[in-house]
């Protein structure tokens, strides 16, 4: 079995010695608040999100992603990165175009997720190999 206590991040008062490294999480303990970084701006009014953001953010993505499709999962994200008013001043920019959302949506997705790029389609081939090598 790996030791997990070295790279998990678990604080001593977490992990007590008598549960062989078993983490121990509790909800009664409140997060820090997160510094945060500026997206974009607005009108000269910055637009920001959290540097670090809870993984949270990045699972409940994913199971969005998953169960919902990319439009839901996207849509919480920025809300979520962004909070109520950002999103709203977002939604309300008539002029914003596909390609500002799209910088806005992977800058907030690699942020949260600590994605450096969004997963690429099918590889595809050079003309004349074939799949399988002999």
């Amino acid at each position: 079995m790996a030791d997990t206590t070295q790279s998990s991040g678990a604080t001593d008062d977490q992990v007590a010695p008598e549960d062989d490294g078993i983490l121990r999480l509790s909800t009664k303990e409140k997060a820090p608040a997160p510094e945060m970084l500026t997206l974009f701006y607005l009108d000269d009014e910055p637009y920001q999100v959290p540097k670090n953001p809870p993984p949270t953010y990045a699972l409940r993505y994913l199971k969005l992603l998953r169960t919902e499709g990319q439009v839901v999962a996207g849509a919480y994200m920025l809300e979520t990165m962004l909070g109520a008013e950002g999103y709203e001043a977002l939604m309300n920019y008539e002029q914003l175009t596909t390609d500002q959302m799209d910088f806005i949506l992977t800058a907030a997705l690699r942020i949260a997720t600590g994605k450096t790029e969004r997963p690429k389609g099918p590889k595809s081939r050079q003309p004349g190999r074939s799949a399988r090598r002999k």
